[in-house]
């Protein structure tokens, strides 16, 4: 199954459709959240997600890095990666 995901690069107002799902990318609570899937040999793939606050400045600063378990598909792995995201942004609150 194929749906579309928008992958943002470093400006963070411009993002791009790509097919197949290759990151699931979010705005939450004025951070930015980037999640992918790793191949993981023999176990499917992980999930890492990348969390991002830009700066007053313009500039955009990596925050938190979150490795998460295995999934049997890329896209199962990228959803629970955006979810951890938001999971780690709600618990700084």
């Amino acid at each position: 199954m194929s749906r579309a995901v928008h992958i943002t690069g470093l400006d963070l107002e411009s993002t791009a459709t790509v097919y197949p799902p290759v990151m699931a990318s979010e705005q939450y609570k004025g951070f930015h959240i980037s999640a992918w899937a790793r191949a993981e040999y023999g176990n499917g793939s992980a999930s890492v997600v990348i969390v991002c606050k830009p700066t007053r400045m313009g500039s955009i600063v990596e925050v938190k890095r979150i490795e998460g378990r295995s999934f049997e598909s890329k896209e199962e792995a990228e959803l629970h990666g955006l979810e951890l995201g938001k999971e780690w942004i709600d618990k700084r609150a």
